[in-house]
């Protein structure tokens, strides 16, 4: 799970870990699965063989939805989420100078003005923060409470952040303070829980000169 500063985050909060870290569930703390029994010496050829096939098919395979998802996005000009920066650097995403976490945001998709409408993104870009998980947000809503992150673009100083809330259709607010410190690896970010009555919510974060605003349906 993300943790304060003074510990790292690791993989447990997929999340933000395979943002920011590039973890998967192959790095969790789970038991690892017992060995299995070597194949018979006739049947490792055709195993091979087999592998090779399959893993044809599933590179083939997400080929394809990547291509339906950069398909499917438009830009900020009709409402919808923009896709991802294409100056995103490849690989895991780098740390800049003084603190500047510009390609993790480069990465999601987002707006760089006004209230992203968040639809069923997972994680969203809006101004000069990144935040989610907002799948995981509705799918708990009337639980009382969930958890969202926020990662600001400038962490070589993390003042705190702001978050307020208000639900579109019956006027209800809510306002979060937290000046803790989380991290997953070298990226920092802040990780608070805030109200989640089901509706249309506007949610907006503020941290020093960073602002993002989302837009997200909850339940």
């Amino acid at each position: 799970m993300i943790r304060p500063r003074s510990v790292r985050a690791g993989c447990a909060w997929a999340a933000v870990a395979v943002i920011l870290t590039g973890c998967s569930s192959a790095d969790s703390d789970d038991p690892a699965p017992e060995a299995a029994s070597p194949p018979a010496a006739g049947a490792t050829a055709g195993a091979s063989k087999d592998a090779g096939a399959t893993a044809g098919a599933s590179k083939d395979a997400g080929a394809t939805a990547g291509a339906s998802k950069d398909a499917g996005a438009t830009d900020g000009s009709t409402g919808a989420v923009a896709p991802a920066s294409p100056t995103a650097s490849p690989g895991l995403p780098q740390l800049g100078a003084h603190g500047d976490q510009s390609d993790v945001l480069a990465r999601l998709p987002g707006k760089d003005t006004g209230c992203v409408a968040v639809g069923a993104e997972r994680d969203v870009r809006s101004g000069s923060f990144a935040a989610g998980p907002f799948d995981t947000a509705s799918s708990e809503a009337g639980s009382g409470s969930v958890r969202l992150y926020f990662i600001p673009r400038h962490a070589g100083r993390m003042p705190g952040v702001r978050v307020t809330g208000r639900n579109l259709a019956t006027g209800e607010t809510f306002a979060r303070r937290q000046r803790t410190v989380a991290d997953a690896g070298r990226f920092q970010l802040y990780d608070l829980q805030v109200p989640a009555a089901r509706g249309s919510w506007e949610i907006t974060a503020v941290a020093g000169r960073d602002r993002g605003c989302w837009s997200v349906d909850l339940g």
